[in-house]
């Protein structure tokens, strides 16, 4: 079966880290048809280099957050008849066969294919914790599987696992995008790919292959005050309109949240805004 694959990062003054990517896209295994970079308003020279790369389809903007990066990205595959789209930020590096494993699993019934994304200090480390899913496919309120041996363990089939780590060496099918609609360009950053990946559930579902492997950095554990208030106000705002006991899981989240907001000055009144925030559904609100 012949599909058409467009390859997509989104960047924001992370040259070296691009190379690094885009040369990860060009070598491997299975290279997708066209590669693009959105660039989000980048001022250290990204501009420049990408206008110099003929084999590169880019795009420049403003900065909108990861949200509005791969709305964009998302917007132009649909336009230009591509039949799956390949997400990533400029800081991962999909593994030489990464795509070649993803779409060992491409068919009519999912709407999503995740790489397992790991840190490439220790492998069976997961750079971000996935949820234990119960029966009816909401995650469970306990927290998340952090190495890759648990993960297989709880995998049905053992080449696969629900849900994903979005935008890190995630393809999405064209359909569902129809389907579902685009990324909520208002969440700016944190939070955006989870929602888009449960509606993309909603329509069919999404999988992470034990078998394609996306190299990516583990997370801050000490991000600065706006991305704190957008981390916060996005989770509420998802717990509301998707999961389940979500009062239970906003208070959770509210508890793990408050001593970091305590690292910086004024953060007391960033964190009830973003509770106020995520609870009304101010998803325009920018700080």
């Amino acid at each position: 079966m012949q599909i058409k694959i467009l390859a997509c990062v989104v960047t924001y003054n992370r040259l070296s880290l691009l190379k690094k990517c885009i040369a990860a896209i060009q070598n491997q295994t299975l290279k997708p048809n066209s590669i693009l970079v959105v660039n989000n308003g980048s001022s250290d020279g990204t501009l420049e280099w990408l206008e110099n790369q003929k084999d590169l389809i880019s795009i420049h903007q403003e900065n909108c957050g990861g949200a509005g990066g791969f709305h964009t990205a998302i917007e132009y595959g649909i336009n230009h008849n591509y039949d799956w789209l390949w997400l990533m930020d400029d800081d991962g590096i999909p593994e030489k066969n990464a795509l070649e494993e993803l779409c060992k699993h491409v068919n009519q019934n999912v709407s999503a294919l995740n790489s397992l994304v790991v840190t490439k200090e220790n492998p069976n480390l997961l750079s971000f914790g996935l949820p234990v899913l119960n029966s009816r496919g909401f995650p469970k309120l306990r927290f998340s599987i952090k190495e890759v041996t648990q993960l297989k363990k709880l995998s049905k089939d053992g080449k696969t696992y629900p849900l994903g780590s979005f935008f890190n060496g995630t393809l999405i099918k064209r359909e569902g995008v129809l389907q579902v609609g685009n990324i909520n360009k208002n969440f700016f950053i944190w939070g955006d790919e989870f929602e888009f990946a449960l509606r993309l559930n909603r329509y069919a579902p999404v999988l992470t292959v034990l078998s394609s492997l996306h190299y990516h950095p583990a997370p801050n554990l000490n991000p600065p005050l706006w991305k704190l208030y957008y981390g916060l106000r996005n989770s509420i705002y998802i717990n509301r309109n998707f999961l389940n006991f979500s009062l239970l899981r906003n208070l959770k989240n509210c508890i793990v949240f408050f001593p970091k907001f305590f690292n910086y000055k004024g953060g007391f009144k960033v964190y009830l805004k973003a509770i106020v925030d995520g609870r009304l559904g101010k998803l325009e609100e920018r700080i």
